[in-house]
């Protein structure tokens, strides 16, 4: 999905290869209402980047880099199980790339 990490996540949990995926493996860790947001939900923590970093930095937080992060929507053109969306939290621009663990990785929860 594009727009539910969540649901995202729940998939590759339920997936009996699960401990592949790190990403998700540490996202979920932090409790089961954590995920690996997809890429739109992502989109719009850029929308909210400074706000977010904002009250992050208040509470002791992590803030979000000038960084790419990866997302939990995997890419549909050539080989989908190996290509993800990530964002760029420069310019908030989605790209396509090819699954790679230099980009970062940011694990949120619904409230």
């Amino acid at each position: 999905s594009e727009s539910n990490g969540k649901a995202n996540t729940d998939k590759i949990m339920a997936r009996s290869d699960n401990n592949y995926f790190d990403a998700f493996k540490w996202c979920r860790a932090k409790g089961s209402s954590w995920y690996l947001p997809a890429k739109d939900e992502l989109k719009r923590i850029y929308n909210y980047k400074d706000m977010l970093n904002s009250t992050l930095s208040q509470y002791g937080g992590t803030a979000l880099t000038n960084y790419w992060y990866w997302s939990s929507t995997e890419s549909v053109e050539d080989k989908p199980e190996f290509r993800a969306w990530s964002v760029g939290m420069i310019i908030g621009y989605a790209s396509s790339s090819i699954k790679y663990p230099y980009y970062y990785v940011r694990a949120v929860s619904a409230f």
